[in-house]
């Protein structure tokens, strides 16, 4: 299957629009970075593994907000698992029309 010029086209589009979304989020990334007091040279001296003491608690805080996150939504995938696949709702007859 061979490309046509329009699809190539297409495609150096596609490549530019994200080239320039990147572009514009890594503005974005920097000016929060800028905000929060954070420089480069911090990053680059900052060891994922031992992180400093006020960033390991923010660290545990989130990872602990992801969990509870996580957990919320597990039990709601429970709750909706335990409904028979072919129960039927008004809106889930066969034949019935939605108004």
């Amino acid at each position: 299957m061979a490309f046509t010029e329009q699809e190539l086209s297409e495609q150096e589009q596609a490549v530019e629009r994200l080239s320039n979304e990147i572009s514009q989020l890594n503005g974005q990334f920097d000016a929060l970075l800028k905000a929060q007091g954070v420089t480069e040279d911090f990053l680059k001296g900052t060891d994922v593994e031992n992180p400093p003491p006020e960033l390991k608690a923010h660290v545990e805080a989130a990872r602990a907000a992801a969990k509870r996150a996580g957990e919320e939504r597990k039990g709601h995938a429970r709750w909706e698992a335990k409904t028979p696949a072919g129960a039927a709702t008004p809106g889930n007859r066969p034949g019935a029309l939605r108004l």
